[in-house]
């Protein structure tokens, strides 16, 4: 893989963790991530699998689609969140 996501660090995708079994430990009661400090993920090295936008993509979407088609998506699925959390 030769280009990672480019991440805007909004934080956005952090506060909405509440329906993701594999953060449920997470999950500060609010859906926020009790690790998210400053939009900054403070586990960021050690974070969950579900977290690594781009392990996702090898693990289960690279036989499908192209590198670039995935990150697209996964823009426009950040830019989604990012507007449900400013309403």
């Amino acid at each position: 893989m030769t280009q990672k996501f480019s991440c805007k660090k909004c934080g956005s995708c952090c506060r909405t963790i509440s329906d993701i079994e594999e953060l449920e430990e997470y999950d500060l009661g609010d859906g926020s991530c009790k690790y998210l400090k400053n939009n900054i993920c403070l586990i960021y090295n050690e974070r969950p699998e579900v977290c690594r936008v781009d392990k996702i993509y090898l693990k289960y979407f690279k036989e499908n689609m192209k590198l670039k088609d995935y990150h697209k998506k996964i823009s426009q699925l950040c830019s989604r969140i990012k507007n449900m959390n400013n309403k």
